[in-house]
């Protein structure tokens, strides 16, 4: 996410490579069921100068890739502006050393990078755990505060539990739904899996305020519930 004035932008870690341009974020997430092998959504986990494999575009590597997706959320601003950098704590040295080479080469100064979980604990204002959704992975940081002072401790990663592997199940569980209640199934199609995934925020907000929910794709509607 991007803030601005209180006012944040999201932009998944998403690129997508069609019609001969790269768009990043919202517009990515909307078209990943659709153009599977024009997703790259690992570029930021894996950030490096190792050669894109399989390739994506013009793209030569995944530092490519984040300079792109960068250049893409700043360009509204000028080299007046100020960015301040909060960056993951599995993001290892080598890693972050790319990174503020690749925010030098931006039209924007970059003032500052700090720890995401201890910015959350200096927002918390005592010692707790930061759990943090990733893509891919959930992180788990301890972090402690003293003296008004917060500091990421170790942070723990649990591979392969993270929002898409969540969204994948929940989509799953919603298709064998419409299946059951319609003998329509969503998933037979990359534009009815795409409008399935589409509409699993909106429904996760209704499940926790009322209870229930119905999905409505191509004409077929299904009911689920919290249970």
């Amino acid at each position: 996410r991007l803030w601005w004035d209180d006012k944040p932008l999201r932009s998944p870690g998403l690129a997508c490579f069609n019609e001969g341009k790269y768009q990043f974020g919202e517009i990515a997430w909307s078209r990943a069921r659709l153009y599977p092998r024009e997703i790259n959504n690992r570029y930021w986990s894996h950030l490096s100068t190792q050669p894109l494999n399989p390739s994506l575009g013009p793209a030569r590597h995944t530092a490519d890739l984040v300079y792109s997706h960068l250049t893409t959320l700043i360009v509204q601003y000028s080299a007046e502006d100020q960015l301040i950098i909060a960056i993951p704590g599995t993001m290892g040295p080598k890693q972050l050393s790319l990174l503020v080479g690749i925010l030098k080469t931006l039209p924007i100064r970059t003032s500052g990078v700090v720890h995401r979980s201890a910015l959350i604990g200096a927002s918390v204002g005592k010692s707790c755990l930061h759990v943090e959704l990733q893509l891919h992975q959930t992180v788990v940081t301890k972090i402690t505060v003293q003296n008004g002072i917060a500091e990421a401790l170790e942070s723990f990663s649990l591979p392969g539990r993270g929002l898409i592997s969540i969204l994948a199940q929940i989509s799953e569980l919603l298709g064998h739904q419409f299946v059951e209640q319609t003998r329509f199934d969503p998933q037979r199609r990359a534009q009815s899996e795409q409008d399935l995934y589409d509409q699993i925020p909106e429904m996760l907000v209704g499940l926790h305020s009322q209870g229930e929910y119905s999905l409505t794709i191509e004409g077929h509607t299904a009911q689920t519930t919290k249970e």
